[in-house]
């Protein structure tokens, strides 16, 4: 029954990300800025006057950040909070901080972009951290997800992308195709990921966008050059094998020592659970890629860390990508019945190069 629960949710977050995805389809009206306009001095900050009815939808405000065409949008079922890498000789252990996969160019067809927001201090995107879950990296380990908030912009203004800027933008509800699914979550972890712009029960707006193309009056203006910023990249595939979930793993870590052969293999990890009913996740990282199985749930997770400001496309193109490839590869070739399906990717692209097609939940 747990193991039900827990695939049911899976689709449920499937579902928060096709949410945002129609969301950027929709026509929007550019609705003016209105004259006065609020000063907050960040997403943190603008979470909190949006809560406690300071300011609504349809005021302007302005807010500086960091902004990033990365958008955690996604709560992935294969991942944790830290990577557990091993030295060459498999000896020594260090640990790592691991943001949870991304999205990124989430574009609609009207000419608006969307992104996220996140605190001028701020050096990566968030990790899911929950006391289920906890994040092991910190000498204290629970805390909510690092504030950003959603950012519409137009297609002269992605060259700010990646950059310390102030927005000044509309505050737009957030539409009921993404809050509705994340209702539908009977988990709170899943709720709290969303923490700075949507909130369950608060009425008669569950949640807001900031609006800053320059139809809806919004305003964009760099302020410095930025010191790297990590993210998460990643494809997370389900699948249904006649394969055991300790065979699962020794196809991935073959493949993992394929790539690199110098070193003593991936280090084996097994993560908390998110949730108090839980499921098994094993971590296999190793290099710069880091995999990860939920046997239960027949899914598997395959990611890198990457600097946004400079990503390393190399690395990108020569090894995560054919490794992920490699993986999906190898199952079909010890199972030719094996079913792989997309339950997300940080790029429509990767769908493509990796051989497997996306999940489809219906209209």
């Amino acid at each position: 029954m747990a193991a039900l629960e827990t695939l049911l949710a899976k689709w449920k977050s499937v579902q928060i990300v096709l949410g945002f995805f129609r969301f950027m389809l929709r026509r929007w009206d550019a609705r003016q800025a209105a004259k006065n306009i609020v000063q907050v001095a960040g997403p943190g900050e603008l979470k909190s006057a949006f809560f406690d009815e300071k300011v609504y939808i349809g005021h302007t405000v302005r807010l500086r950040g960091r902004l990033t065409q990365y958008c955690p949008i996604y709560f992935p079922d294969a991942y944790s909070p830290q990577a557990h890498f091993s030295d060459p000789s498999g000896r020594f252990w260090e640990l790592r901080y691991n943001p949870a996969p991304t999205t990124s160019f989430t574009r609609s067809g009207v000419g608006a972009t969307l992104a996220f927001l996140f605190e001028e201090a701020s050096d990566h995107t968030p990790r899911l951290v929950s006391p289920y879950h906890p994040d092991r990296t910190q000498p204290i380990p629970f805390h909510l997800t690092d504030p950003g908030v959603p950012i519409l912009i137009d297609t002269p203004s992605e060259r700010f992308l990646e950059q310390l800027v102030e927005v000044q933008g509309v505050l737009t509800r957030l539409d009921e195709s993404i809050s509705n699914v994340i209702d539908e979550s009977d988990e709170e972890v899943v709720k709290l990921y969303y923490h700075t712009f949507y909130k369950a029960d608060f009425f008669p707006n569950k949640g807001y966008v900031v609006d800053a193309r320059a139809a809806s009056g919004g305003i964009i203006k760099p302020l410095s050059d930025v010191a790297p910023f990590f993210t998460s990249v990643a494809v997370e595939l389900q699948y249904s094998t006649r394969l055991t979930g300790d065979e699962v793993e020794t196809v991935v870590q073959a493949q993992l020592r394929r790539a690199y052969p110098e070193s003593a293999g991936p280090a084996r990890y097994q993560p908390a659970y998110y949730t108090p009913p839980g499921y098994r996740i094993v971590q296999l990282p190793l290099g710069n890629i880091i995999t990860h199985v939920a046997p239960e749930l027949g899914v598997l997770n395959v990611a890198t860390v990457i600097d946004t400001t400079n990503p390393d496309r190399d690395h990108l193109g020569s090894m995560f990508l054919p490794t992920a490839r490699g993986i999906v590869d190898a199952l079909r070739k010890e199972d030719s019945g094996i079913h792989l399906q997309g339950l997300f990717s940080s790029d429509p692209e990767f769908y493509r190069t990796v051989g497997v097609s996306k999940v489809e939940l219906g209209k």
